[in-house]
């Protein structure tokens, strides 16, 4: 859900954008189709979670550069399951 919804703001002109309370579950999905992701400088992402070993935040990353700048990450921490 995370990688559509940027993928969609890349159709608009957001330079900027702060999700908070964020639990990102499952799988890493395939890489878009386009070269590049949105035309974000700047991602803040406050009060996440993900899955032990999850490898989406460098993925995300990758795909968003070279456009973003700043990447701010706070209260960050991975959900342990059983």
């Amino acid at each position: 859900l995370l990688v559509a919804v940027l993928r969609a703001l890349g159709y608009s002109r957001l330079k900027e954008l702060t999700l908070e309370d964020l639990e990102v579950t499952g799988p890493t999905p395939p890489t878009p189709l386009e070269a590049a992701g949105p035309a974000l400088t700047t991602l803040s992402l406050r009060n996440v979670s993900w899955t032990t070993g999850g490898a989406w935040l460098g993925e995300l990353q990758q795909w968003l550069k070279p456009g973003l700048r700043v990447l701010n990450i706070a209260q960050a921490h991975s959900l342990a399951f059983p």
